[in-house]
């Protein structure tokens, strides 16, 4: 059977051979789900700050697909109980991919979730999260000139939002940075074309 590359590695902390061997077990575990992926990405990392208020770790997997990324985190005291709870949630999130990826690259219509009168609607199929969102607002983006990753942020910073659509000076397209949980920022682009 197919295995995926596979790193792991720690952020404020060894990641011992127990960990290492433990996350590959658990792994292991979907590997007929994980078929599809072409790496997984496990970082562990320690926060000594957080010591004793039930953040004291923290597991974040990145796995790529074709033309797609799926990506879980999750915090906790005990590091077992956290890498447990985050390799079930990413295999139901593949399993989701799995079903909707036709829809998403435009080979069978999208199907709604069941989502009525235009509210939220979450069901429970076979351990699989099924979601119709419900949209509140649609936002246009004034300023269409472009602008460097540093004005973007500050623009999201003052707006009081954690994303910002933007023009990007660097590549000329449209790119969006978002703020994590932890204050550091991401930039999203496009694929080249």
């Amino acid at each position: 059977m197919y295995s995926p590359a596979v790193r792991i590695s720690g952020h404020g902390m060894e990641v011992t051979d127990a960990i290492t061997s433990y996350i590959t077990e658990k792994l292991t575990k979907y590997e007929r789900i994980f078929e599809v992926a072409t790496s997984i990405e496990v970082v562990c990392s320690e926060n000594l700050s957080a010591r004793g208020v039930d953040k004291d770790f923290a597991v974040e997997i990145v796995m790529t697909l074709p033309k797609e990324h799926i990506r879980v985190e999750k915090d906790g005291a005990d590091l077992y109980a956290i890498i447990d709870e985050i390799t079930d949630v990413l295999s139901r999130k593949v399993k989701r991919y799995k079903e909707k990826r036709e829809g998403w690259e435009g080979a069978a219509p999208w199907k709604d979730a069941g989502a009525k009168n235009g509210s939220a609607d979450i069901r429970l199929d076979e351990n699989i999260v099924h979601y119709s969102p419900k949209f509140v607002e649609r936002k246009t983006v004034g300023d269409s000139r472009p602008m460097s990753e540093e004005e973007a942020v500050e623009r999201m910073e003052t707006l009081g939002d954690t994303s910002y659509l933007f023009k990007s000076a660097k590549s000329g397209r449209y790119s969006m940075v978002y703020r994590k949980r932890e204050g550091e920022y991401v930039i999203v682009e496009p694929p080249e074309e």
